[in-house]
């Protein structure tokens, strides 16, 4: 038997030594609604998602510590896409496409 409809804020996937490896949430800390995904570490690594502010679509790529150097791929509301790229002293560089 199976259910039709399954509801819930957060789904974690964890490893068999039950650290989580990714979620799939509605609103994190991050507040971007998508999945994450962790490092062995249990650092993010990757977000795919909707922008909660603005609801539009990113892709973000973290450094394996998943605090400064950073790649996110984005389309802006007025639908011009957008990668911006972060490195590890956190200094931003847009490039436009």
């Amino acid at each position: 038997m199976y259910h039709d409809v399954v509801r819930a804020r957060r789904f974690e996937l964890v490893d068999d030594e039950g650290r989580t490896r990714a979620v799939l949430t509605a609103e994190d800390d991050t507040r971007l609604v998508g999945i994450h995904i962790a490092n062995a570490a249990g650092r993010p690594a990757a977000s795919m998602g909707l922008d909660p502010d603005q609801d539009f679509p990113l892709i973000t790529l973290r450094d394996p510590g998943g605090d400064q150097a950073q790649v996110s791929l984005t389309i802006l509301p007025s639908g011009e896409p957008l990668i911006l790229m972060r490195d590890n002293e956190g200094h931003e560089r847009n490039i436009d496409v």
